[in-house]
């Protein structure tokens, strides 16, 4: 009931609800540009791609790829050449250039852009960055809408464990699978709420 009581006042000022996951762990000290380090840095990367998204099974080739003028892009198409969506991340900044009919839903799109902002880091406030420990493990915390972003890296911060989208539970998790300081060589996100389900593997270098 207290907390109840309380949510409109921590809403506005900003801290989420008061039972947002990993709000009891201790706060950590990170020396250095922590994990900004660790960023992904791409021109093109291809991936096989299978998206399960609203009960439907979707393959095909997910390109990223960044700009001349630093807009990271993420397509999908099909085997044919058709594009399933074409989104594109400028800052804060998020733009549908294009989406099948029968994705454009707007709670397909929120989460497929929260899922891409994992894989990406883009599209997040990095000045409103907090850190926090658990064990072995640095989790460095990004608010978003109705959410957060932990990028987990281990202690040493030289390798991302895995990103995960968060409120009062996990919603969505990335788990990366090789590379270093590029896209991850294959990725899979999975979601705790709903039935939806990302899985890539790298085509090419980049």
């Amino acid at each position: 009931m207290r907390c109840l009581l309380l949510s409109s006042l921590v809403l506005t000022l900003g801290l989420g609800s008061c039972a947002r996951i990993y709000s009891k762990l201790p706060a950590a000290t990170v020396v250095g540009d922590c994990p900004q380090q660790l960023k992904p840095s791409f021109g093109v990367v291809k991936y096989k791609a299978a998206i399960d998204v609203t009960g439907r099974h979707l393959s095909g080739i997910l390109v990223c790829k960044t700009m001349d003028d630093g807009e990271k892009r993420v397509v999908f198409l099909n085997e044919f050449g058709s594009t399933f969506f074409d989104f594109g991340y400028k800052g804060e900044t998020f733009t549908v250039y294009q989406v099948l009919e029968q994705l454009n839903k707007k709670a397909v799109i929120k989460t497929l852009r929260k899922d891409f902002m994992m894989l990406l880091w883009e599209g997040l406030d990095w000045s409103r960055m907090q850190h926090v420990q658990q064990n072995e493990e640095l989790l460095h915390r990004i608010p978003i809408s109705k959410g957060d972003i932990y990028i987990v890296t281990d202690a040493a911060c030289k390798q991302v464990l895995r990103v995960e989208n968060t409120g009062k539970n996990k919603v969505a998790i990335l788990h990366p699978f090789g590379g270093s300081g590029t896209l991850t060589d294959s990725v899979h996100i999975s979601h705790t709420k709903f039935s939806f389900e990302i899985a890539l593997k790298k085509m090419n270098n980049d």
